[in-house]
């Protein structure tokens, strides 16, 4: 390590352009997409699954 300190200056300001940037991007992170696409993948199999028994039950 060096006992230089200027660097974090520089480094903060590179942290806070880099999220001004990615809000500009997308308001949402890609955890939050990534959730919402595992909720729907859930709802369409449960959806199916119940279309499934629905069927069977008819027949």
């Amino acid at each position: 390590m060096t006992d230089r300190h200027s660097v974090i200056f520089h480094l903060i300001l590179a942290g806070m352009v880099a999220s001004l940037g990615a809000i500009l991007i997308d308001k949402h992170s890609l955890y939050d997409h990534l959730k919402m696409q595992y909720i729907r993948d859930l709802n369409t199999e449960e959806e199916t699954e119940l279309t499934e028994q629905v069927e069977n039950v008819k027949h």
